[in-house]
């Protein structure tokens, strides 16, 4: 299709996604290093499953406190402005860390700062997607996007953090951040616009509207109200296991704690498969029930990981399962190889829930409250998961931490079926399709 001028619109979104995709995976290179290459030395320095609790507030308490401003800004000003100027706030910010060699206090504050540009880049970019993809094929993209999240957070923290520590310090790990920031800065520049066509217009949301707008749009549709349960459910539960996954790696696994990226990137595999099947599910199925699968997915792998020594010798000794193969290929203990053989199917569910959970919000949310949807499912999230993640770092310090993921394992599952099993009446509502960006 052409227009006047000879411009080839589906040529161009094509390339303004390119870009788009290209400047996410450079950003969360950076920000995945960062995170993981300061959750290293909180680790090394502070032994304690508190103190990783406390770590892992810095980026709740921000969502808690600017989720929703965070929203209000994505849809009051042009989505590009936002996305580049939290960039920006991140790039000055690494800047100082290369300049300041400041010690733990500061470097977890400077995590709490980039945690907290997050909460205005985040709806931001998420909302600015529907500019660069076509409705019809909103699945594909969100897939492709997540394997760009996946590929990004394997690298990043797998490789980038580790490695520019090791070989140059904290120094040179904020030096490598702040490159890949400025990279995600021009591509993000290069897309002449990220602000999608809104079709009907209406009333722009202030801060004090913005999270009952939003809380209206979920709960007066059905599915919306499904997904974000078990989505808010889900990020509770990953962050009660990031608290206790040093312990869990140290205390059951036998293991060194900086191997965690390590031990858990086998979850990867269940990643790529769930990007690659989710998208064709979405054809066939609603996202709820897409949704509900991978969250049981998800919880079975939760309930299996404190009995991991049983299961390893179960699977040697009674099944067809390979693995010693797997065991002699890793050159790992068995309790190492049968959490490697887990792991991907909690990917899988995990994938399944989060690429239908977000297409979803494209499909029954109206075009002018996507980043308020997604803001205020952030802010749910995040005072939903505040009791869970500070009591998760006193549990695990005082109790075995195989008891600590029976617990979250049980939670989830009660909490699931009793918010399932209630009566969910939805508010009427138009629903109006997202409107291909011009």
């Amino acid at each position: 299709m052409t227009v006047p001028g000879d411009l080839d619109l589906p040529l161009l979104r094509r390339q303004a996604f390119r870009r788009f995709a290209g400047g996410k995976l450079l950003h969360l290179l950076a920000q995945n290093a960062l995170v993981y290459g300061i959750f290293i030395i909180v680790v090394s320095e502070q032994e304690s499953a508190l103190a990783t609790s406390a770590f892992v507030m810095t980026g709740t308490i921000p969502s808690v406190l600017l989720s929703v401003p965070g929203g209000v800004v994505a849809d009051a000003l042009p989505r590009k402005l936002t996305i580049v100027a939290a960039l920006a706030a991140r790039l000055a910010l690494a800047a100082w860390l290369i300049d300041a060699e400041p010690g733990i206090v500061g470097i977890v504050a400077a995590a709490f700062a980039v945690f907290t540009a997050l909460q205005f880049y985040g709806p931001a970019e998420s909302a600015a997607l529907a500019a660069v993809v076509e409705p019809r094929r909103m699945p594909a993209a969100n897939s492709m996007l997540n394997a760009v999240t996946l590929l990004a957070q394997v690298t990043g923290a797998g490789l980038v953090a580790p490695l520019a520590l090791k070989a140059y310090g904290e120094r040179g790990l904020f030096g490598t951040v702040f490159a890949l920031f400025a990279l995600a800065l021009v591509l993000f520049w290069s897309i002449p616009s990220l602000t999608p066509a809104t079709g009907p217009k209406r009333a722009r949301a202030g801060l004090f509207t913005s999270f009952p707008r939003g809380w209206r749009a979920i709960t007066g549709d059905a599915t919306l109200l499904r997904v974000t349960t078990l989505l808010v459910l889900l990020d509770s539960a990953l962050l009660i296991i990031v608290v206790a996954a040093p312990s869990f790696i140290t205390d059951v696994l036998r293991t060194p704690a900086q191997n965690a990226v390590y031990i858990f990137a086998p979850g990867a595999v269940g990643v790529i498969l769930g990007l690659i099947i989710t998208p064709a599910l979405l054809k066939a199925l609603p996202p709820r029930l897409i949704v509900t699968a991978g969250f049981v997915l998800v919880v079975g792998a939760v309930l299996t990981l404190p009995f991991i020594r049983e299961v390893s010798r179960e699977l040697d000794e009674r099944t067809f399962v390979p693995l010693r193969e797997m065991q002699d290929w890793l050159r790992v203990r068995p309790e190492i190889a049968a959490t490697a053989l887990l792991l991907p199917f909690g990917g899988l569910g995990m994938t399944m829930v989060k690429v239908a959970a977000r297409t979803a919000v494209y499909n029954q949310a109206h075009p002018s409250e996507i980043a308020q949807v997604f803001a205020t499912q952030s802010a749910i999230g995040s005072v939903v998961s505040l009791g869970p993640t500070l009591a998760a770092g006193a549990l695990v310090d005082a109790l075995d931490v195989r008891a600590v993921l029976v617990l979250t394992g049980i939670a989830m599952s009660a909490l699931a079926i009793l918010a399932l099993a209630g009566p969910m009446r939805p508010t009427p509502r138009v629903r109006t399709e997202v409107a291909p960006a011009a």
